[in-house]
């Protein structure tokens, strides 16, 4: 969310999946299937904080 303030803040746009490469210098997009599909138009935090749910609940599950 920092990354995004900043390059909203230096670029006076949002900071979203198709505009990463201009922020970040290799951005990786996770593999999850062929039945996902990704919106460009989406701040790349938004992945992140539905990677984090996904992990923190997979640990839940583990630590039971």
């Amino acid at each position: 969310m920092t990354l995004e303030s900043e390059y909203r803040a230096h670029f006076a746009r949002n900071l979203t999946l198709s505009r990463l490469s201009e922020a970040v210098i290799l951005p990786l997009c996770p593999d999850k299937g062929e039945c996902v599909n990704y919106d460009p138009n989406l701040a790349a935090s938004v992945y992140l904080e539905n990677d984090l749910q996904m992990l923190y609940r997979t640990w839940q599950m583990l630590v039971q």
